[in-house]
């Protein structure tokens, strides 16, 4: 897959990759940078938004949904960090999506 960079590659995270983009597509640095933000905390809004639209008074497990959902959005900011060489490979997006969804799907038979 051309979106994915193969193990050992050079998209792998390099502390210098952030201000090197930076200083090189300072426009799209702020672009990215909400893009990240955006994906980081879609998921846990999105989560919020659908159970509090079907549950006005939602139990505890509510917040163990919001958690994974959460690290869901690690997972895509993820994919967002390959542009500028902060990828943190792919057993951290797996992990992210696997353990979150768990969380989010727990929570939601649970509420």
């Amino acid at each position: 897959n051309q979106w994915l960079p193969p193990s050992g590659s050079r998209y792998y995270f390099s502390s210098s990759s952030d201000m090197e983009f930076q200083e090189a597509h300072p426009i799209g640095y702020v672009f990215l940078f909400m893009l990240g933000i955006t994906a980081l905390l879609l998921p846990f809004i999105l989560f919020g938004i659908y159970v509090l639209s079907v549950d006005r008074n939602p139990n505890n497990w509510f917040w163990l949904g919001e958690a994974g959902a959460f690290i869901v959005g690690i997972g895509l900011f993820n994919f967002v960090a390959i542009i500028i060489k902060q990828y943190l490979g792919h057993l951290v997006s797996i992990l992210s999506f696997l353990i979150g969804g768990i969380m989010v799907a727990i929570s939601l038979h649970m509420l």
